[in-house]
């Protein structure tokens, strides 16, 4: 009895034994399965991720690639306008050094297209009244300025024209030349006095005073300011052909002048309409 529930005990561990080996390498089993069929589809999902990434890097080239032609266009455009613009002005200079009023004296040009009626001192001198009330404003302002020195008077004129006064200021120019006409601040004078006449859009007596400015210090300065002013009085007065002539001295005459100077004188020769050098 005692052997025969022995061996029944020993074939019951057997069979279980059995069932645990056989329940263990079910497991093994389907674990190996999900191992099988798990990659493939977490590589998809990983493919795709990649695959977008290369898309948007390839729009991004793309992009790139876009605006790196564009510059190379613009840049060749703006290559080209520069090398027409240097090319136009360089035949715009030989012009300029081939025609013969390039070699004429300044002096010369200024006297022969100021020397008109509207602009001459004889005109100005037919005027009574304006003379007149010209020499009373400046009495006026001797009297009640009195002044150290000829500086000290033009800073105290300056500073009227500063404040938009022209008839003060004018009077106060004009009493300046009757009191110092050797002074080296004449050529300075006279381009403020005709600053004055020029706002109050008296043309004529203006292109006189930047004349003389000119005249009185051809080499100063202010030279080149006075043509310019000189040149547009002269326009205003529908002298076109003497305008044109004296605006075209500045950049030939003073190659050094203030870049404004040069660039309104050009702008000038523009409207005016004068023809290219």
């Amino acid at each position: 009895m005692s052997k025969q529930l022995l061996r029944g005990s020993l074939c019951l561990l057997a069979l279980l034994a059995f069932s645990s080996n056989s329940l263990a390498q079910s497991e093994d089993y389907d674990m190996q399965a999900d191992d099988r069929t798990a990659p493939p589809s977490t590589l998809l999902v990983r493919m795709n991720e990649l695959q977008e990434q290369m898309q948007q890097l390839r729009g991004q080239l793309e992009e790139s690639q876009f605006r790196a032609q564009k510059n190379a266009a613009d840049l060749k455009s703006l290559s080209e306008d520069v090398e027409y613009r240097l090319s136009a002005l360089e035949k715009q200079i030989s012009a300029v050094k081939a025609a013969p009023v390039a070699n004429a004296p300044v002096n010369d040009l200024v006297s022969e297209a100021a020397s008109t009626e509207d602009v001459s001192d004889e005109n100005i001198d037919a005027e009574p009244t304006v003379k007149k009330k010209l020499e009373k404003e400046a009495i006026k302002s001797d009297k009640a300025q009195k002044f150290a020195t000829s500086r000290e008077h033009y800073n105290y004129a300056y500073s009227l024209i500063n404040k938009g006064n022209y008839d003060q200021a004018g009077a106060a120019f004009q009493s300046f030349l009757n009191a110092y006409p050797k002074d080296p601040l004449v050529s300075n004078v006279n381009y403020w006095l005709g600053e004055t006449w020029y706002a109050r859009t008296e043309y004529s007596k203006a292109a006189s005073s930047f004349r003389k400015g000119f005249e009185s210090s051809p080499k100063g300065q202010k030279a080149p300011d006075n043509l310019l002013k000189l040149g547009m009085s002269l326009a205003k007065l529908e002298k076109k052909k003497e305008a044109c002539i004296i605006l075209s001295q500045i950049a030939i005459k003073f190659p050094k002048a203030p870049s404004a100077t040069t660039q309104k004188a050009e702008k000038e020769r523009a409207l005016i309409g004068c023809k290219a050098e």
